[in-house]
């Protein structure tokens, strides 16, 4: 335990340490700032709708969809659409207005509750035909002994059975949590500027040639490198999400935790589509989900991190090929892949990190038979396995050549 309080204090005593946390914390504060002035449900050049969408939130409420809550968002989308679609509404500051201005009202209403709400009634039939189509695929696949498609069925029938959306939440920060993929990145490029020289250092300063004489010093002081490693990306993970929680909270307001992933809709630029996802847990269960996900994702980068410090004598090339490697497999990602090895991209690790694809569309709902969750599972243990193997290879070497 001594030495692994001696390496931690030895991060912590890095003044560019502090200073990297401080300056990535304040440029994840500045995504989601930005995503909240350009909010996608509205025009980018009204960037005041949000306090007035708050503000209506409050007034019209968040929860069951009542009849009352339905005539008043009709009513008033109905009075709001003649005007903006006749093109006579008023270019002048209204503060009687919820924005101050018409068409900007228009907008609120359209995008902001009348196309939510009217999803929300239109999901149950939108979803029910589903179920049934399975259930009938269930009988003919079973008499003609299909038991392949017919579990598949089965799946689909239990997944979707049931499903209804009564109620009506402003979901926007946790979508935004869910889709937003710029805080792994910074926390990748912390893990690495920061766990870089850990074995850097003690090629360089000529400790490792002390260990070597020392078999128990070695294998202690590689144990605790490595148990330092994981603790720290661990706090990383902690801090960072943290961080990002906080500030969408501030911006964005964080509702509906409750509220079904299914139910979560973006019907402006159809970034994620979950209603057919296989998921059928809350919007709140999902960040937890992909927030382990991001902190398998930090074990894979330190791994690969730990590895080449231990090769690298010198700590600013050890951080150089390791964030090359890191930025190299998170754009992999992003990549394209040709339709007959589209299952390949599952294998990135980064693809994990994307919830705009692992829980949005059917056709990725199924692979292979198995649901999403079980997909999930399987990368994720893929995806561990292989931290682990950079891990024990770091061991491994340090033990056969002692530096």
């Amino acid at each position: 335990m001594g030495l692994i309080s001696a390496e931690f204090k030895k991060i912590l005593s890095r003044k560019s340490v502090w200073i990297a946390l401080l300056l990535l914390t304040l440029i994840e504060v500045g995504f989601v700032w930005q995503l909240d002035r350009n909010y996608g449900n509205f025009p980018q050049s009204d960037r005041f709708m949000r306090p007035a969408y708050r503000a209506l939130y409050r007034e019209i409420g968040e929860g069951e969809i009542t009849p009352d809550k339905s005539d008043f968002v009709i009513s008033e989308f109905n009075r709001l659409a003649k005007i903006a679609l006749a093109g006579s509404y008023s270019i002048v500051y209204d503060p009687a207005m919820y924005t101050g201005y018409e068409r900007a009202d228009y907008y609120l209403f359209k995008e902001g509750f009348y196309n939510p709400m009217r999803w929300a009634f239109a999901y149950k039939r939108k979803n029910d035909p589903i179920v049934e189509r399975a259930a009938e695929n269930i009988a003919f696949f079973e008499a003609i002994g299909d038991v392949y498609q017919s579990r598949r069925n089965r799946l689909i029938a239990g997944a979707y059975g049931g499903r209804e959306l009564t109620a009506f939440y402003d979901t926007a920060g946790f979508r935004e949590l869910l889709l937003d993929r710029s805080c792994a990145l910074l926390m990748m490029l912390f893990v690495v500027f920061s766990l870089a020289p850990l074995f850097s250092i003690e090629t360089t300063t000529g400790m490792a040639l002390i260990l070597k004489t020392v078999e128990r010093g070695r294998a202690a002081t590689v144990r605790s490198k490595l148990l330092l490693a994981v603790g720290w990306i661990l706090a990383t993970e902690i801090v960072f999400s943290l961080v990002r929680l906080g500030a969408t909270a501030l911006f964005f307001g964080l509702h509906g935790a409750a509220y079904p992933l299914y139910g979560v809709v973006d019907l402006s630029y159809f970034r994620a589509d979950f209603a057919l996802s296989f998921f059928s847990g809350t919007i709140g269960e999902a960040v937890g989900i992909k927030t382990l996900l991001e902190l398998l994702w930090l074990l894979f980068v330190g791994g690969i991190v730990l590895l080449v410090s231990r090769r690298v004598g010198k700590p600013f090339l050890s951080f150089l090929i390791s964030f090359a490697l890191g930025v190299g497999i998170y754009a992999l990602g992003d990549l394209s892949v040709p339709t007959p090895f589209a299952f390949a991209r599952w294998l990135i690790p980064t693809t994990l990190l994307d919830f705009s694809a692992l829980f949005s569309r059917f056709d990725v709902a199924n692979v292979f038979g198995f649901p999403v969750y079980s997909v999930v599972l399987l990368v994720s243990l893929t995806f561990l396995l292989t931290g682990v193997f950079f891990f024990f290879t770091a061991v491994s070497r340090s033990g056969m050549e002692g530096g």
